[in-house]
């Protein structure tokens, strides 16, 4: 995978999370004022990774509007295979997906999706504590297809711990890019 041009790419800002998000739904109207929404090194990410990681069957863990997948999503020609695992069930996320992927995709609640198929993409955000958050980095690894790619967002706060670890345990180097929160990327 090329991360410097990746780098590159999301150093330029050549596309805002507006034009990205064009058409998604959000919780209230002040979402699109927040800090986040502004921050084209956070949610562009996902668009401009689109580029270089070419997924069959893609994974989100921590789905909840669809922002980060549907950003993705709307980038990529090659996800044949898209699947979400929320813990609260959303609406407004399954529309936002449907704006952008036009194939038949699940949402659930049920983590043993994890084990029902290889993955190529695996975008992880969502906050656990350590020994939880472990577990299910090594659920997902052995789920991942050779060269697929695990993403772990908010790679820049304390709660990296685990997947620092995970990384040091499978012999991995961990790429972080300078995400809004950080974007940790290990390559299996």
């Amino acid at each position: 995978m090329n991360f410097k041009s990746l780098e590159d790419d999301l150093n330029k800002e050549l596309v805002s999370t507006k034009s990205i998000l064009a058409g998604f739904l959000f919780n209230s109207t002040g979402a699109t004022q927040s800090p986040a929404y502004s921050d084209n090194c956070y949610i562009p990410f996902y668009y401009h990774l689109s580029k270089y990681v070419k997924p069959k069957n893609f994974l989100k863990i921590g789905f909840t509007l669809g922002l980060l997948s549907g950003a993705f999503l709307r980038g990529s020609d090659s996800v044949e295979s898209f699947v979400g695992v929320y813990e609260q069930y959303s609406r407004l996320g399954k529309k936002n997906i449907q704006s952008v992927y036009k194939k038949d995709f699940v949402l659930t609640s049920d983590w043993n999706v994890v084990k029902n198929k290889k993955w190529d993409l695996v975008i992880f955000d969502k906050l656990l504590p350590y020994d939880e958050c472990r577990k299910v980095l090594d659920v997902i690894w052995s789920q991942l297809n050779l060269d697929g790619i695990l993403v772990y967002e908010r790679c820049l706060s304390e709660d990296n711990r685990a997947f620092v670890d995970f990384c040091k345990i499978h012999d991995r180097e961990l790429k972080i890019l300078k995400t809004r929160y950080g974007s940790g990327i290990v390559v299996r």
